[in-house]
């Protein structure tokens, strides 16, 4: 009996293996750890466009908070149609030190840095929004926040070649989220492409400047934490001319929790955008809670 039982474990296992092809060994990024996993399914019906919003910030730029509700409020009337994260580098976003107003908590990053300065090799007078990473008047980001609301409009009403989809598991006893990314492509597509995971954290309250006074109790919101893959995205089926329309991919990322970041808060993004050197362009974009 138990001969028999092992007999059969080890065929389920082969077929397992057979089913799924293993792409390269997983990856060290020294903070975490990732593993990932492509195969072939029946395509999927395409999910509704949702659009990739990273909001150029900062603590000291006064007019950034009237741009964080413009989109706040579209979030609040458009409920799963767009996904923002808050990028803090650069100009006016040095934390603030005045005798009566100091603030806790410093958002910069380099990595944002890097991403804003290298990859979009533009560097923005704040307040400033990308969409999809599409250029508007030969621009990413925009400064015209009369014009936000249409260009987000003008995203959604596209068809999406690749849905997006995150699932995530918190881990108290260790402090370790285990996120799940998996895409998979609805029509064929020959651009180069690579994928973007996000960690970014809401309800941050802190020091904030406006044009006549110091909020000292600002709730900040969106607040990217850390890239979980490279800063220019990790490259998806670079072999291949074509993604054909039912080509899936999963990555499984171990991500040990910073202890000054509430967990509670924490999102998830992940987005797909093309490689191209004339079209970063976003296809989908998904968020989900860490916990």
């Amino acid at each position: 009996m138990n001969t028999r039982i092992l007999t059969i474990a080890g065929g389920l296992l082969l077929i397992g293996l057979q089913a799924c092809k293993e792409i390269g060994p997983a990856i060290d990024f020294s903070v975490l750890r990732a593993s990932d996993t492509s195969y072939m399914e029946t395509p999927q019906a395409a999910t509704p466009k949702v659009v990739l919003v990273e909001e150029a910030t900062g603590v000291q730029c006064v007019n950034c908070p009237d741009a964080a509700l413009l989109l706040k409020n579209y979030e609040a009337s458009n409920p799963g149609k767009i996904v923002v994260v808050a990028l803090h580098a650069g100009s006016q976003t040095t934390p603030i030190n005045l005798p009566d107003a100091k603030s806790k908590y410093d958002f910069r990053s380099s990595d944002v840095l890097d991403l804003i300065n290298s990859y979009f090799s533009e560097t923005p007078p704040k307040p400033a929004a990308a969409f999809d990473r599409v250029k508007w008047d030969n621009s990413i980001f925009s400064t015209n926040r009369s014009a936000w609301t249409g260009y987000i409009n003008q995203r959604i009403a596209l068809p999406s070649s690749v849905n997006v989809s995150i699932s995530s598991k918190f881990q108290a006893e260790n402090r370790q989220a285990i996120i799940k990314v998996k895409i998979s492509y609805t029509q064929p597509v020959t651009k180069k492409q690579t994928l973007n995971v996000w960690l970014m954290e809401d309800g941050i309250v802190d020091v904030q400047e406006f044009p006549t006074y110091v909020d000292t109790a600002y709730t900040f919101n969106h607040v990217m934490r850390q890239f979980l893959t490279p800063v220019i995205g990790a490259s998806l089926f670079d072999n291949l001319a074509t993604k054909a329309a039912g080509q899936a991919y999963e990555r499984t990322f171990i991500v040990p929790i910073n202890n000054a970041w509430n967990v509670d808060n924490l999102k998830v993004v992940a987005f797909v955008n093309n490689n191209e050197q004339d079209d970063k362009s976003v296809l989908q974009v998904s968020e989900q809670s860490v916990k």
